[in-house]
């Protein structure tokens, strides 16, 4: 990953077209297979199996976003009144250029049980955010506002809160900081 990157847009497909022959096997949900998502980026031309009224949804809508990120720069076309996601955004916000450690960014979850929008992944190993020690917790100590009790939002949904302890799962940060060390390994 990297932040001096703009125009960047990140994406995690949860849903797949062959979901009916996983729940046909007895498995209620599967996570997606790599290539899962050329049913959806390609609009269902060359589709595996009978596709659901949701999964040509998402293929529309992942279809029109793709045409016009190669054309404007964003997924979203704010003038077209044609079904398309919410929102779309950036993965970072504003990057320090000496800065190379990424503590934050944005994906957008497609599709699945839990539906689609926005997730804000935060790299706990590197965070600046205050560690708990249980063993002197509130021990001669003033009361402290925790890291990040300045931010207000909505609290969002429990399909929004289970989106993000999904993603959470797939270790993003642990994986993209194996793959930069083997580039500098490799030196490439």
């Amino acid at each position: 990953m990297d932040p001096t990157l703009t125009g960047v847009r990140l994406y995690d497909l949860n849903q797949s077209a062959l979901t009916p022959l996983w729940k046909g096997a007895g498995m209620s949900y599967v996570k997606v297979f790599h290539g899962s998502d050329n049913n959806y980026l390609f609009n269902g031309v060359f589709p595996e199996g009978q596709l659901t009224e949701e999964d040509n949804e998402i293929s529309e809508m992942m279809a029109r976003s793709l045409l016009n990120f190669a054309y404007t720069g964003n997924p979203i076309n704010t003038s077209s009144s044609q079904r398309q996601f919410d929102e779309w955004r950036e993965p970072y916000g504003k990057v320090d250029m000496g800065d190379t450690q990424i503590e934050s960014f944005k994906i957008q979850v497609i599709g699945g049980p839990h539906g689609t929008g926005p997730v804000i992944l935060t790299d706990e190993d590197n965070s600046n955010s205050i560690k708990r020690n249980p063993e002197n917790e509130n021990i001669g100590a003033w009361q402290q506002v925790l890291s990040g009790a300045d931010k207000f939002r909505s609290m969002g949904s429990a399909k929004e809160a289970e989106r993000k302890r999904l993603i959470e799962q797939e270790k993003l940060f642990q994986r993209c900081r194996y793959i930069n060390s083997l580039a500098d390994t490799l030196d490439v």
